[in-house]
């Protein structure tokens, strides 16, 4: 049985535990059968991320890289400072997300990087700074989200 499961930042996952370790290679694949899946979680004001991702032009504000696909487009994700499920609770609004690549955006929920007050980047687990944290003045973020953020990852 698949259960869906929430994780401490609100995000929800498939719990796969419950069935058999032998998978089954079939000679004729066709599509992926589906199912239906019910839960709960916070509910996202996509807008919100677009525009602070507009705002950074998809660049990853730890590196200042931007992720380019076939036929230019590019992208960037919405990554939450203070998480908005349970336990964290935060807000979703532009003063409560970064724009970051994928691989940043799982470290950050991680704590492989937590920000200082004066938005200097640290890699949580050498404790070497990575940089700033590259803003931009429309963007207002939360000294708040911040500190909430480094006190989950800070040891």
């Amino acid at each position: 049985m698949v259960e869906v499961l929430e994780d401490e930042a609100g995000q929800l996952h498939l719990d796969h535990s419950g069935e058999g370790d032998e998978a089954e290679e079939d000679e004729n694949p066709g599509p992926v059968r589906r199912v239906a899946n019910t839960g709960s979680g916070p509910a996202r004001n996509s807008a919100i991320a677009d525009q602070v991702k507009a705002w950074h032009d998809d660049r990853c504000q730890i590196y200042g890289q931007t992720l380019t696909v076939a036929g230019g487009a590019t992208f960037s994700q919405g990554a939450h400072i203070r998480g908005l499920g349970t336990p964290h609770s935060g807000p979703d609004t532009t003063s409560n997300v970064l724009c970051l690549c994928h691989n940043d955006h799982f470290l950050f929920d991680n704590g492989g990087y937590y920000i200082e007050d004066d938005f200097t980047v640290i890699n949580a687990v050498t404790g070497a700074s990575v940089g700033q944290l590259l803003r931009q003045r429309s963007h207002k973020i939360s000294l708040d989200h911040i500190r909430y953020h480094r006190s989950l990852w800070k040891i």
